[in-house]
């Protein structure tokens, strides 16, 4: 105390003047001979009990915590008039300890958001915490689909995925530990900025600005922390001008304390100017418009890293990010189906000599745009007003369907497969609307949608359970099935009750989105696909081809009872169930008829459904009887116990035999016992037959000069007998 007295009655002595020899002399014996040998611990006990004076550049002695030390003299800064730097006989680390500024820190605090530092930074003890999140979330291509939904979310329609082998210079940097961080990264674009709101939500730990949001894809709270798998010190640049940096171990931003581990730069030309190593890392991509952006940086995490880290023992090189690549991009193509902005994913590899060395993108475009495409906004609309409604609520039905073609390229391939989306909100049945309402908790929107290829059926193994984004969960189903589904804790399945014997509230609301939202837009995705299969691809009819589109649209039709899982299967039971409640046209009569042999089997037909070349319509399933007793609607054959003339022959004679498979027709027979169809059968059709006086009945058998009906020959009259007198 002595000293320091000693200090402060020189400091008065000369308040505003300069010292003179002597009394400059006196003040480098103390602070170097004296104060200087002290421990760390009494010079920082000393600093938080008295302000102490240190001498200056012009040898003037001003209080240490309005001074700063230039212990980067790389930096070329301007002086500025506020600017007063330490003696240069003043050892930094003392400096410091008695309360002066490093001059790299004193310059980042002017571009901090407020002053002196901004509040930015995950408020918790943090490295435990993120040590704990990271033992119940996976390592894997999860880390990329979280930025991916970030992308989404923030309504951006493109997201690059960018693995930097390049090591950077280490010289101009925010700090010496930086230089850490200047090799391979991970880096992360997309093309909208981060809004405030954004930024304070990604410091949270378990919640973010998306919490309460049920129409963003990532509101399930922690995903983003799934970073640190691989990295200690995430950051990124949004919109070119807010720097924000997250160093949990508070090591490599200067001014980092456990209250505030991290911070956010309002940046421009003099911030990167003077940090110019810093720089290279984020605004070297020239084909990247900052402006506009976001661009994460994930340092990897190096075997030395490793051994310090607090987060993660977990060494992230080279052949980690190829694995994390490959896995990625076997499912990217899936993980844009259900993305309501994201169009296109690109992977790219920088060599450690700046060149791109390998790329893969994937392109979504929507078919007959802009038409779909705005239906799809529409209802994007309907999603984004619905998550204002309170939980009671009752949330209006949209529907919509479209075709969508998939691209993936590289430098070598290309593949292209176009895929049938329906997306719905909600459903059209008012008592299914108030149950919806009854059971939505958490902010939960009732949303679904279900994606099957086109061209091909989906192989149980292929076919996904998503929430938004595909879940490691098969449906065992022949579509991908989508919904906002509560999901278990690590958010890799759907939530399922611990068998308690109470239903909770997310079991409840998995069962009501399943039954009132997702099995309608299943049922509704046939009637949609009628379309693809009338049509053929593109609006071009194929006669040869509607065979084979037919085989692909029956083997969409769910099958009841395969052991696919208690919500699985209850979605295969309640879309046959809806398909035949809501006599749903999707029994295919197919052949060439007569136009008065249409007029008369229209009377049983819901829709004229793009007959011409095609000859194809579309009967309802129903149970309420037919006009003619004794018939049916329509009429199944047993697999092969109908030779095809005489199937024609039948289908000539009026008797509407669709083109639906016996086992399609013994799913429905499944859902409701009273389904009026009905197995062709030689009594079936002696029935049939024996109407054809009644002016209600479809039959076309005419009693006429036999070449003018449609026996039309002697041998097909024989045929007829022959079959139903066996």
């Amino acid at each position: 105390q002595n000293f320091v007295k000693v200090l402060r009655h020189i400091f008065e002595e000369f308040r505003g003047k300069r010292l003179s020899e002597s009394a400059l002399d006196c003040v480098q014996v103390l602070l170097l001979q004296e104060i200087g040998k002290w421990s760390e611990d009494r010079r920082m006990k000393l600093r938080g009990e008295l302000e102490v004076p240190l001498p200056t550049n012009r040898e003037e002695l001003v209080l240490a915590s309005h001074l700063v030390y230039n212990n980067t003299p790389w930096m070329q800064i301007c002086p500025q008039q506020d600017t007063v730097y330490v003696h240069k006989n003043i050892p930094p680390s003392l400096a410091v300890e008695l309360g002066a500024k490093l001059l790299r820190e004193h310059f980042l605090q002017k571009f901090s958001s407020t002053l002196p530092w901004s509040h930015f930074g995950q408020h918790e003890k943090l490295t435990q915490r993120l040590k704990s999140i990271l033992e119940g979330y996976p390592c894997g291509e999860e880390i990329l689909k979280e930025l991916l939904q970030n992308a989404d979310d923030a309504k951006a329609t493109e997201l690059r995925i960018i693995y930097d082998k390049r090591n950077h210079k280490r010289k101009h940097l925010l700090s010496d530990k930086w230089a850490d961080l200047q090799g391979s990264a991970l880096c992360v674009f997309n093309n909208k900025p981060f809004s405030d709101d954004d930024i304070d939500g990604i410091q949270q730990l378990g919640r973010g600005s998306k919490q309460d949001d049920a129409s963003l894809t990532g509101q399930y709270g922690i995903g983003f922390n799934a970073v640190y798998h691989m990295t200690d010190c995430p950051s990124f640049l949004s919109n070119a001008e807010k720097f924000c940096v997250m160093d949990p171990h508070c090591k490599y931003i200067g001014m980092a304390t456990e209250q505030r581990p991290g911070a956010r730069f309002n940046v421009n030309r003099e911030f990167w100017e003077t940090f110019s190593d810093v720089s290279d890392c984020y605004r070297s991509f020239k084909h990247l418009q900052l402006k506009g952006g976001t661009l994460f940086r994930l340092p990897l995490r190096t075997k030395d890293m490793a051994d310090k880290s607090e987060i993660s023992g977990r060494v992230f090189d080279d052949a980690e990010v190829k694995k994390l690549f490959t896995a990625f991009r076997q499912s990217a193509t899936d993980m844009l189906l259900f993305l309501r902005h994201v169009r296109v994913v690109t992977l790219e590899i920088i060599s450690k000599h700046g060149r791109v060395s390998e790329r893969h993108e994937f392109r979504a475009e929507i078919q007959n745009a802009p038409a779909r495409e705005q239906e799809r906004v529409k209802l994007d609309e309907a999603i984004a007003n619905a998550k204002i409604y309170q939980s009671m609520d009752l949330v209006s039905y949209h529907f919509t369907s479209y075709t969508m073609t998939v691209t993936e390229k590289s430098e070598t391939n290309e593949h292209r497969e176009d895929w049938l989306i329906c997306q719905c909100l909600s459903t059209s049945d008012v008592h299914g609307q108030n149950e919806i309402a009854a059971k939505r908790k958490f902010k939960m929107l009732p949303v679904a949608g279900i994606a099957t290829p086109i061209n091909r059926n989906l192989r149980s193994s292929e076919s996904k359970v998503f929430c938004f984004l595909p879940l490691p969960v098969r449906s065992l189903l022949p579509v991908h099935i989508n919904g906002h589904f509560a999901l278990d804790p690590e958010r890799r399945g759907l939530w399922v009750d611990s068998g308690t014997g109470r239903c909770s509230d997310k079991q409840a609301w998995n069962d009501v989105l399943i039954r009132r939202v997702v099995a309608p837009a299943y049922a509704q995705c046939l009637v949609a696909a009628r379309r693809i299969v009338s049509t053929g691809h593109r609006g071009v009819v194929l006669n040869e081809a509607l065979e084979k589109r037919l085989e692909w649209f029956h083997a969409l039709i769910p099958n009841y009872g395969r052991d696919s899982g208690e919500y699985l299967d209850i979605l295969s039971q309640e879309t046959l169930s809806y398909i035949v409640e809501h006599e749903l046209a999707v029994l295919p009569l197919f052949g060439k008829l007569l136009p008065s042999e249409l007029s008369l089997i229209s009377r049983h037909v819901s829709e004229a459904f793009d007959i011409g070349a095609t000859g194809l319509k579309w009967l309802q399933v129903r149970t309420r009887p037919s006009l003619t007793p004794g018939t049916a609607i329509a009429y199944v054959c047993m697999s092969q116990s109908l030779e095809p003339k005489m199937k024609s022959l039948l289908f000539h004679l009026g008797m509407p035999i669709v083109a639906t498979p016996h086992n399609v027709y013994e799913q429905l027979k499944s859902a409701n016992d009273d389904l009026n169809i009905d197995v062709v059968t030689p009594q079936q059709v002696v029935t049939f037959l024996l109407n054809y006086r009644n002016p209600d009945s479809v039959c076309n058998l005419k009693l006429d000069d036999l070449s003018s009906t449609s026996l039309q020959s002697v041998e097909n009259v024989e045929s007829l007998l022959k079959y139903i007198s066996p």
